[in-house]
């Protein structure tokens, strides 16, 4: 059994490779503090953390407090990883949903799930993934922070019912080649 680095004491346990420790400290929650204690040495690990918050969320058992932008983004990493974009995708669009209702949060169209949210988190991991990055590489990476999507779309199309509902393409030019874009 490998020793982790250290960063899961946080969370009551100090080693665990054998199981995910939130199971022994409710309260705790994934924080940007946490992940930037993760070298990439402990990058195998975040892999299997990466996999049991994705089998947390699809099961509908992970608690909504732990629902962060950085959970997103693991349980996203993960499906990418096993199942490749369009796969992840899939998934994601029903699984998102499935889960706000269990945990008591309303799909509307001003809340919950988000159509083109997703879309672009998806297209941004597999981005950073395919160019070789591990999971601690992509949750600090500037491309998949909370306000990315912001440098693709303006607020109001961002935020608009239509975007919630279903893909909308970028409505502002980024100075790269390849925007976000559906997964085929």
């Amino acid at each position: 059994m490998r020793e982790c680095a250290g960063h899961c004491e946080e969370f009551g346990k100090r080693c665990c490779a054998i199981r995910w420790p939130w199971r022994t400290r409710p309260s705790q929650t994934l924080s940007v503090t946490t992940l930037q204690s993760i070298s990439a040495d402990d990058h195998d690990h975040l892999v299997l953390v990466a996999d049991e918050i994705a089998e947390m969320v699809l099961a509908c058992t992970l608690p909504k407090p732990r629902w962060t932008h950085e959970a997103h983004l693991l349980t996203c990493a993960s499906l990418v990883r096993r199942q490749r974009p369009v796969g992840a995708l899939r998934v994601l669009r029903q699984a998102i949903p499935r889960y706000n209702e269990a945990t008591g949060v309303a799909n509307t169209p001003t809340g919950g799930y988000h159509d083109t949210l997703t879309v672009f988190y998806v297209w941004a991991v597999n981005e950073l993934l395919t160019q070789g990055c591990t999971i601690t590489q992509v949750l600090h990476d500037p491309s998949v922070d909370r306000h990315a999507a912001l440098r693709w779309w303006d607020r109001d199309t961002l935020f608009s019912v239509d975007a919630r509902e279903h893909w909308v393409a970028p409505t502002l030019a980024v100075e790269t080649d390849v925007g976000p874009a559906e997964p085929e």
